[in-house]
């Protein structure tokens, strides 16, 4: 069986502006890079969420020993699912796509944006929630309705995807009833969920 939980752009837009700001470490020797006031959010099919936002970098190693503001930074989210050895998690990870520091011209632009997607592929930032493990459960039912013992739902998988107007997530799940002294399992759902 499959469950679909859709969240649409509205409510992406209102998550960005409650979650911001946030701040990243970068490098070893202090590094930050915090994002506020994200705007211009938009979703780009089979892609991820776009998005701009003001920035302020602080980076010894680049020389950066003050902040230094970056407006505007262009930011895509990149939802995946990640198979994990505790279950499927939807994992959202970070790519600037372009960072405009003042005063600077493009080509130390696209040096900075290269340094900061690299560091953020090498300390693997990412934001990511295990529904795998969130998500399935077994309810008790040996008191309410004997001789079943419990109806369990697992996680099986999930796919993600993005249209131009919502992020949705295809959930997969296995039920299985235990009676007193006997397991019945019903078949898995598909390798796929319905577009």
């Amino acid at each position: 069986m499959w469950i679909e939980a859709v969240v649409g752009k509205d409510d992406l837009v209102a998550m960005a502006n409650r979650i911001a700001p946030i701040e990243l470490r970068l490098g070893d020797a202090g590094g930050t890079l915090r994002l506020e006031d994200p705007s211009e959010l938009s979703l780009v099919p089979a892609v991820g969420l776009h998005m701009q936002c003001t920035a302020h970098l602080h980076w010894p190693v680049l020389g950066i020993k003050i902040p230094v503001t970056i407006k505007p930074l262009t930011v895509l989210v990149l939802p995946e699912i990640d198979k994990r050895e505790k279950g499927d998690a939807l994992v959202f990870k970070l790519q600037i796509e372009h960072a405009d520091v003042t005063t600077v011209p493009t080509i130390i632009d696209n040096e900075i944006t290269n340094l900061i997607n690299r560091e953020l592929i090498k300390k693997n930032i990412d934001f990511a929630w295990s529904f795998a493990d969130a998500l399935s459960y077994d309810f008790d039912l040996s008191q309410v309705i004997p001789p079943i013992h419990s109806l369990g739902l697992k996680v099986v998988g999930g796919t993600v995807r993005v249209t131009e107007d919502s992020l949705v997530l295809a959930v997969s799940f296995v039920a299985k009833v235990t009676r007193e002294n006997e397991e019945l399992t019903e078949t898995t759902a598909p390798e796929q969920a319905h577009a």
